[in-house]
This record gives C-alpha cells, sequence and structure tokens, in this order.
C-alpha cells in the first residue's frame, strides 16, 4: 500500500511511556490499535474513573455525617400516640451538609416490587459531583386509613402523606440518620405501621380467629406471634416488622389450608 509523502506514523520509540489510561488510548491511536485493544483500554478507562468517583462519594459523605446529630421527633401521630421525624427537620439538617459536599437528592416514582394493590414505589438516588450515585427504593402503601382501618383522609389528603413519609423513610435509610429516641439505631424501628398495613394484618387474624374454635387458643396463639415479633399488642409493632408478620400468619393460614386438603 502507497502512503503519501507527507504522511508519518508515530514511531514506537518516540511516544513517551506511560501507565495512565488516557494516555494509553492516545498511544493506541498513534499507533493504529486494532479495535478490539481500543475497546479495552476505553472500558478500563471507565471502570478506572468509576472506581474513582465511587472513593470520592464515600470520603465526602463520612466528611458529611461527620458531626451531623440526631434528629429530635418534634411530630406528633395523635392516632397512634407516638412522636415522628419530620422530614422538613430532616432536610434542615442535612441538606446543606450534602449541599457543601458535593450531592444532589432526587425522588423518582417506580414499579412496585412486591405488585401490592394500590402501593407505589419510590426511588431516592444520592449523587455526587464525582460522577457515582446509589439508588435507594422501596415500596409503600398509602396513608388513606387509621389504626383501626377506617379511612381518615381523602385519597389526595392520602397520596401527599403517604410521599412525605416515603420521602422521610428513605432518606433516613440513605444516610443513616438517627432520629433522637428511635429504638433501633434508624433502621424504622420507630416507624409506626401505616393504616393499611393495620388493616392487612388484621384482616388475616379474622381468618385465623374463624379457623380455631377455642377463644382461648385464639388468644394464646396471639400472645405468642406477638412474643415472636418482640411487641406486646398490633399498635406497638413497627413497620419494620411488616413483612415478616405477613410471612408468619401466612404460613398459618396455609397449615390450616393443608389440614383441609387432607379431610
Amino acid at each position: 500500500m502507497k502512503r503519501n509523502a507527507n504522511t508519518k506514523l508515530a514511531r514506537r520509540e518516540d511516544i513517551p511511556r506511560s501507565t495512565e489510561p488516557l494516555d494509553l488510548i492516545r498511544i493506541a491511536i498513534e499507533t493504529n490499535a486494532d479495535p478490539e485493544k481500543m475497546k479495552s483500554l476505553v472500558d478500563l478507562f471507565e471502570r478506572l474513573e468509576m472506581a474513582k468517583a465511587k472513593k470520592a462519594y464515600t470520603a465526602a459523605m463520612a466528611k458529611a455525617r461527620d458531626g451531623m446529630q440526631p434528629i429530635v421527633k418534634t411530630g406528633w401521630n395523635e392516632q397512634t400516640k407516638s412522636a415522628f421525624g419530620k422530614f422538613e427537620d430532616i432536610n434542615e439538617e442535612v441538606m446543606p451538609r450534602l449541599t457543601a459536599t458535593g450531592f444532589t437528592v432526587d425522588y423518582t416514582q417506580v414499579p412496585t416490587m412486591n405488585k401490592r394493590e394500590n402501593w407505589f414505589g419510590l426511588k431516592c438516588t444520592v449523587s455526587h459531583e464525582a460522577g457515582y450515585s446509589r439508588d435507594f427504593t422501596m415500596d409503600f402503601p398509602p396513608d388513606t386509613l387509621g389504626p383501626k382501618g377506617t379511612p381518615n383522609k381523602t385519597e389526595m389528603h392520602g397520596l401527599g402523606s403517604s410521599i412525605t413519609y416515603a420521602r422521610r423513610y428513605l432518606l433516613v435509610m440513605a444516610l443513616n440518620i438517627t432520629l433522637k429516641g428511635e429504638d433501633n439505631d434508624g433502621n424504622g424501628a420507630g416507624v409506626e405501621l401505616n393504616g393499611e398495613q393495620v388493616k392487612e394484618i388484621n384482616g388475616k387474624y379474622d381468618e385465623i380467629e374463624k379457623r380455631v374454635s377455642n377463644p382461648k387458643k385464639y388468644e394464646e396463639w396471639k400472645a405468642s406471634f406477638y412474643k415472636m415479633l418482640g411487641v406486646d399488642s398490633l399498635a406497638n409493632l413497627p413497620a419494620s416488622s411488616f413483612e415478616k408478620a405477613i410471612r408468619e400468619l401466612d404460613r398459618v393460614l396455609d397449615k390450616f389450608a393443608e389440614a383441609d386438603k387432607r379431610k
């Protein structure tokens, strides 16, 4: 193949040695490296950049959390007679710290993972200016019912309440925030059951009670159920134990169903 007299290819001895990914990519271009080698170098560069961004994220998050005070629970739920950390109080404490260390926080509604009717999924994305981000996603029930399962909000009011609750819960989890007075260092023990959750548990209670002919045995089973969950009543069951409670109730109902098949 004829080359133009003015065309010069870089000689290997003329190219300075370097182990920096961008320099390696430049060298590959100047030496007419094959496409596969170019792709490998670009992939390596992207992995190294992501590793650096993740390291910067971790260091900045540690700096943001340094000296962060527990959030005092100034909110009060009259229905459950319990205190909670207000979303605005949490924001006031943490957002200036996050902004100063290069973080942004965004929320996006996403499809639910558990496919429960009327529930919604919410994703909290914590992003750092270095280019790394983390997602925290959970499913939440609508907040339209009170502790006894009776409606206590309009649909629109309930939606707003549910979203505020979800944003607060996700932010506490994402930043490992301590709410002053909670029982389990921010792991959800201080968050009360939603009305929909109470209604679902009570519905399964009713099914089990119908299957147990002896009222005394039913109350004994209920006491042992609460003991297993570490509480003395449904009113004291935290939202973090909801899924565990449902699994146990379903297990009991499945045993009754199996007994019916054997008859």
